[in-house]
């Protein structure tokens, strides 16, 4: 047995440097997977400011989702260790974050017609995807916190809320065949979700005859492979 932390962040994207810590496939070397990461954080308690570090994380599982406009990501981390908060600064050489300068992703930077599926544009109202990692954790003799851990497995799956034009989704869905598909981050900087092998594991339509909106389908789809690719 040993101690293991884990913690989770949420916060709006202004680009995709964290969360390809979660999405790139192991042997990537720096911004990849392979490297464990160190956090740190201030906040005031009783009035005065305390700091908390935490060391050796890796992301477990992250979602992003673009709704309402806005891209939104979701983390959660493994690590060795989460600080108690103290009122001098832990770290001997700190290179605090600043505000970001730049706004957040909105849906109106990835560009018109962002969503592929077997190189066919759908028009759609939501987006999201989640990339889950397993760990392989190990502890060591005689030390209370696991001393290491490596990515072991990777699972993506995407799901799209689209408007109806024609039924090859639904096809799609029947068949089971594998596809590629991508979806536009943005255009600045000019990254997307790039997705090989997906199978449409999920489909469903409402159909109401008092409502005169648009009729919209649901997707789920597992990829068998996801990177973040810039074009």
């Amino acid at each position: 047995t040993g101690e293991l932390y884990a913690f989770q962040i949420s916060f709006e994207m202004r680009d995709t440097a964290l969360i390809n810590y979660a999405f790139s496939a192991s042997g990537g070397g720096v911004g990849s997977i392979d490297e464990s990461l160190t956090f740190g954080f201030s906040e005031y308690l009783n009035g005065v400011e305390n700091y908390t570090k935490i060391l050796g994380a890796r992301p477990t599982s992250c979602t992003c989702t673009l709704d309402r406009g806005i891209w939104i990501a979701n983390m959660t981390f493994i690590c060795k260790e989460i600080g108690l908060p103290v009122t001098s600064d832990p770290f001997t050489t700190p290179s605090w974050a600043s505000e970001p300068a730049g706004s957040a992703m909105t849906h109106s930077g990835a560009g018109a017609a962002p969503f592929l599926y077997n190189v066919v544009s759908y028009p759609e109202s939501r987006f999201s995807v989640t990339v889950t990692r397993g760990m392989a954790i190990q502890a060591v003799n005689g030390t209370n916190q696991i001393e290491f851990c490596k990515a072991s497995t990777r699972r993506c799956e995407f799901s799209v809320d689209a408007f109806v034009k024609t039924n090859v989704l639904q096809t799609e869905h029947n068949s089971k065949t594998e596809r590629t598909a991508t979806y536009s981050i943005s255009t600045s900087p000019n990254k997307d979700f790039s997705f090989v092998d997906c199978v449409i594991t999920g489909w469903s339509r409402q159909k109401t005859a008092s409502n005169t909106d648009a009729f919209r389908e649901s997707i789920t789809v597992r990829a068998g492979s996801v990177s973040i690719a810039a074009v």
